[in-house]
């Protein structure tokens, strides 16, 4: 498979909707749910950067540049607050959100002064969703991290530092949840 399609397969956006979706089904959780994190956490970020494109504020639709990135991270912020308070009734969706937008935030200021990974970070942090929600046999998700670090790197995307580094989300992400669930609420599986 070649590089390009893989990575638009792994773009942030879809890596999201792919997460939220599987949990959402999991757990059961219902429609509206998955409509929100939809509109609020896949669809509109993916929107602006395809809006920002066209209007040349950022030079692809990865946002390859350092300081391109930090207005469409921003206006992606605000959307994934709005859906935030849409499921503030929904005590566990509403706590994945809440840690979705930290990690959003951490990247925010790394990229103020380091080119980080989204790609990679999103993906290894979605995938710790899904193993501590799932359990741990879906740990061999975790392939698909290497498998788009390997492409990332392939493609000149990103330094090999830069992909590494965005690894930091795969036990940041489990230990947030964890500690999210298991020492403030019932988890509920």
């Amino acid at each position: 498979m070649k590089c390009d399609v893989v990575s638009a397969i792994f773009h942030p956006s879809v890596v999201t909707f792919v997460a939220f979706l599987s949990v959402i089904l999991y757990l059961n959780l219902g429609p509206i749910p998955l409509l929100i994190v939809t509109v609020f956490y896949s669809l509109l970020p993916f929107l602006i950067v395809f809006i920002m494109k066209e209007l040349r504020f950022v030079s692809d639709i990865y946002v390859s540049k350092r300081n391109e990135r930090i207005i469409p991270m921003i206006l992606a912020l605000v959307s994934y607050v709005i859906g935030l308070l849409f499921l503030m009734h929904d005590y566990f969706m509403f706590n994945v959100l809440l840690i979705y937008i930290i990690n959003t935030l951490i990247i925010l200021m790394v990229t103020l002064k380091f080119k980080i990974s989204v790609h990679v970070s999103t993906t290894v942090g979605s995938i710790s969703l899904l193993v501590f929600v799932l359990g741990f046999p879906f740990i061999f998700l975790y392939l698909f991290g290497i498998l788009i670090s390997y492409v990332r790197y392939k493609m000149k995307a990103h330094t090999l530092s830069q992909v590494i580094s965005a690894w930091i989300f795969a036990p940041l992400s489990y230990l947030e949840f964890y500690i999210m669930f298991h020492t403030f609420f019932y988890v509920r599986t």
